[in-house]
């Protein structure tokens, strides 16, 4: 992650210096498996601070059993202890993802382009700590089908507005094509 951030900023200064319109995507691969990270991201979390869930009488008994057929059984043999560093080297993953994010928008920032540049960032799935003693993605939990959506827009009116209602990853093509002013094909 910190090579495609750094990949990324030499391509948002060439970009400045040239003065065109451009369209940069930049994927980090963390937080996924395996949940790696400089030391000093897994210092911001000490396992001894990290609560676990509290699983619900249905969570134990695994009612209603579709909804819990991602569960592996490894995952259901972990101690607590295990359980946390599993959610301390998660955290630290974000945070080192999250930092290299920064990165490039400080870049993005410091070339002055964040004046006219949209910024979206998302993700491809949710994600389990061991709510409903589910690891991972691959349930249908509210917390393994949302992903954070954030768009900001260079002179944006509205600043830290959470949408109401149900919004899908399909209308992003098709939002980033008007705020652009290009026409989006009808499929």
């Amino acid at each position: 992650d910190g090579i495609s951030a750094r990949l990324a900023v030499q391509q948002l200064e060439r970009f400045a210096g040239e003065r065109r319109r451009f369209f940069l995507a930049v994927g980090f691969f963390r937080p996924h498996t395996p949940y790696v990270a400089p030391q000093k991201y897994f210092e911001l979390y000490p396992t001894n601070q990290i609560e676990l869930p509290i699983l619900s009488e249905q969570d134990r008994r695994r009612t209603p059993a579709p909804a819990y057929a991602s569960a592996k059984k490894e995952q259901n043999a972990m101690t607590d202890t295990q359980r946390r560093e599993a959610i301390q080297a998660y955290r630290a993953s974000v945070s080192f993802m999250d930092a290299q994010a920064g990165f490039v928008l400080d870049a993005l920032h410091r070339l002055g382009l964040d004046r006219n540049t949209i910024v979206v960032f998302t993700s491809d799935h949710g994600y389990h700590l061991a709510d409903h003693g589910l690891w991972q993605k691959r349930s249908l939990f509210e917390r393994g089908t949302r992903v954070p959506l954030i768009i900001a827009l260079p002179g944006g009116a509205a600043r830290d507005v959470v949408a109401p209602g149900v919004v899908e990853l399909l209308d992003l093509y098709p939002t980033l094509a008007d705020l652009c002013r290009l026409k989006a094909p009808d499929y």
